[in-house]
Formats: structure tokens, sequence, C-alpha cells
């Protein structure tokens, strides 16, 4: 009876393991997220790939010159391990239209958010434990994969235990999320396996040799409530996400419509008769013989929206990997062509700013907002002020290059 209820269970973890990995990206196609993004590398990255050839030395967003790797299609899953393991601190995407990608934009945007909480976990979780006296001394990994290969049976029975320990913790995140209209469903079980799954094996190794004592007791409890306060984190993550959208999306029309006004204005000083497209949708409508015109005019002129995400992970080689200092830091970047800098702050940090109304919450929930109507960025600085996250926006202009970034920072570590 006990060994039928034990697979029972092992046969549910593995059924979440599999959820996990499956689901990192919904949008594009299965696994990957369909985007041509570059990789900024960081020391340890730019060692560990096989293949050097790729790498070339770029600028990112604020002109420092980096290794980095150029790719298509993201491997949603390859590219989660990097993040946690920092061989990359910040991913670029340029493009003329990117709200066209808006759905793998916001699973990007998820997914580096959900990793760095997923690298932060062993920190965190170390930090509480040395608090209340629990120290482990450090084991190389060797040691540590012998010490799985030689009990298996154990190392997963530990990780069930804390698993079923952590299920009211899923329950009222479920209940929440049916409740709460700002709040997205998600697989919180393989959310909770995947945070298992990171707790350094010499904690587990630890659990072990405590058996019912104390020491036992208060690891599993720390684990669980930090579980969580994650799961809390993930839906600041969900709302951060869509609300980047909604900047994207507002930001990218008024580009294109200043697009529009100077390849008309250019149309009709060459051809000397008006224009015949009326706006920028006619412009570039499918049947449209001006469609492939006006994109060129867009790239001879550098009409592209740019987003960087950068997100901790030192450039030196000596720095420590999980330093939590600096991982615990997003910076996201959208950068525009034009002067727009009054524009943004009168729309998206007006907003961002705004006190929200006793209806935010079911306002987010629906998807028939108009202009700059942005549900999702109004109720986003009250999430994070609720939970004591650190969140600042600021517009730069540089006026020498006519173009202006839209940043946003936030602290997302939950102690």
């Amino acid at each position: 009876m006990e060994q039928n209820s034990e697979n029972k269970g092992q046969d549910s973890e593995d059924k979440e393991l599999d959820s996990e990995k499956n689901g990192s990206a919904r949008a594009g196609s299965g696994q990957h997220i369909d985007l041509s993004v570059r990789l900024f590398l960081t020391g340890s990255g730019a060692i560990s790939l096989r293949d050097k050839t790729n790498i070339r030395r770029s600028l990112d967003a604020a002109g420092n010159e980096l290794p980095s790797l150029a790719t298509g299609r993201v491997n949603a899953s390859n590219l989660k391990e990097h993040i946690i393991s920092s061989r990359i601190n910040q991913i670029e995407l340029i493009h003329e239209a990117l709200t066209v990608r808006k759905n793998e934009i916001v699973d990007l945007t998820k997914l580096i958010m959900y990793s760095l909480l997923y690298r932060l976990y062993p920190v965190n979780l170390l930090d509480i434990l040395t608090k209340h006296g629990i120290t482990f001394p450090h084991v190389d990994a060797r040691s540590e994969q012998n010490w799985i290969t030689a009990n298996p049976k154990e190392y997963h029975a530990l990780k069930l235990d804390v698993f079923n320990r952590a299920k009211g913790v899923l329950i009222r995140d479920r209940q929440m999320a049916e409740t709460n209209p700002i709040y997205r469903k998600k697989a919180a079980a393989s959310i909770a396996v995947k945070l298992l799954n990171m707790i350094p094996i010499r904690v587990y190794r630890t659990l072990l040799i405590s058996k019912e004592g104390p020491t036992r007791e208060t690891i599993i409890k720390s684990a669980v409530a930090l579980i969580d306060r994650y799961l809390d984190r993930t839906y600041v993550s969900d709302c951060l996400a869509t609300a980047f959208l909604e900047w994207v999306e507002c930001i990218e029309k008024v580009n294109l419509d200043r697009l529009f006004t100077l390849w008309s204005k250019d149309y009709e000083e060459r051809m000397r008769r008006p224009c015949p497209a009326k706006n920028i949708t006619q412009a570039l409508a499918e049947n449209s013989p001006y469609q492939r015109a006006i994109l060129s005019f867009a790239e001879q002129h550098d009409f592209s929206l740019s987003i960087n995400w950068k997100f901790g992970g030192s450039q030196q080689l000596n720095a420590k990997p999980n330093d939590k200092s600096s991982d615990n830091i997003l910076r996201i970047r959208l950068g525009s062509k034009g002067l727009i800098g009054d524009w943004i702050h009168d729309t998206i940090q007006t907003q961002f700013n705004a006190q929200p109304s006793a209806s935010s919450a079911e306002a987010a929930d629906k998807s028939g907002a108009q202009d700059t109507d942005m549900p999702h960025t109004r109720v986003l600085r009250e999430e994070c002020l609720r939970r004591g996250m650190e969140i600042f926006m600021q517009t730069i202009e540089d006026k020498e290059a006519e173009e202006t970034t839209l940043s946003l920072s936030t602290r997302i570590s939950p102690i």
C-alpha cells in the first residue's frame, strides 16, 4: 500500500515536471519563442560555449561593447537554463513592427522574470536558513551528483515531502487566480516543482540526516514559505509583461504614424502629387503597392523599435554567480526613433503613476481597451508597492541621435 502511494506521488510529480518543461513558452511554436534576438554573454557564458565562431562584440543599449550571440527562434528551455546559470545577462530585440510578435514578447518577458526568480530561490533559502542557525558545508558538484545516484529514492521522497507540505499554498494560489481577474491562472504546481529542483543538494542531504528533528521542520517550513512568496511574485511578473506590451503597442503606433508622415512627404516631393495612401494602415496593407517602399524607407531611416532586457550577472569571471545584490534587479529598455519624451510622460508615465481606481482589476481583464487606455499599466505600480517591490520608470531623450528610451527598473527578489 505504501509503495503504491509513493508511486502515485512520483507519477504526479513527474507530470508536473513534464508540464513545467513544456509550458515555458506557450506562444510562438511549442517549446520555442519565435523571435530573432541578440543574447549578451557573461564571461562564464562566453567560455562555456563550445562553438565560439558565432560570438561577436556588439554594443548593448548602454553603449558597452560586449560578447554576444545572434539567434533566430529561441529555445525556451535552453534560454531559461542559461539565465538561471548566469551565462547571459542581456537580451535585445530590434524590429520595425514589434506588436506582430506581441505574444512572444509577453512570453519572453515572463520567461526572463521567472528564470530570475528560480535563480534567486536557492540563495534566498540559504540566507533564511542561515538566520535560523542552519549552515551547510560546501560540497562540489560531482559529490552532489554521486549522492543523488546513491540515494535516488530518498532524494525523490524528500522532494515529494516538501511538495506535499506546499499543497495548501498551491490551493490558495489557485483560488486567488480564480477570484481576482488581475491574476492569471498558471501551473503553480509546476512552478513549485521547479523551485524544489533549485534547492541545493546539500540541503536535501541535511534533511535526510535530520530525520524528524527541529532542523528538518525548520528547513521544510522555510522552503514552503518561500515558495508561497515566489508564487506571489509571479503575479507581478505576469502583470509587468502585459503592461510592457501596452507600452510597446502605444509607442509603436506613434512610431509608425511618424514614419508615414515622413514617407508621404518624401513621396509627394518626389512624385509631385498627393500620396494616395491616407494612413499607415493603408500603406502597409497586404495588397498595398506601397508596402515594400515604406518598409524600405523605414529601414533606410532606421525606423525601428528596440527592446533590451538586462538582469544581473557580472561580466567579471571572478564575480559570485549567485550575487543577489545584482541578480534581483531587472531593467527593461524600450527605444524608439524621435524625441517623444513628453508624449511618453503624458501617456504612459501618467497612467503608471496614477492612483488605481476601485475597478482597475476588472478593467485590466478586458481586452477592448482603446487608444492610450492601459489598464495593466495602471495597476502594475500598485501591485509592486503592495508587495514591497521597488519599481522605477524614467524617460531618456538623446537629442543628438533623435531617439527616446523608456526605462523600467524593479527589484524582484521576495526577501
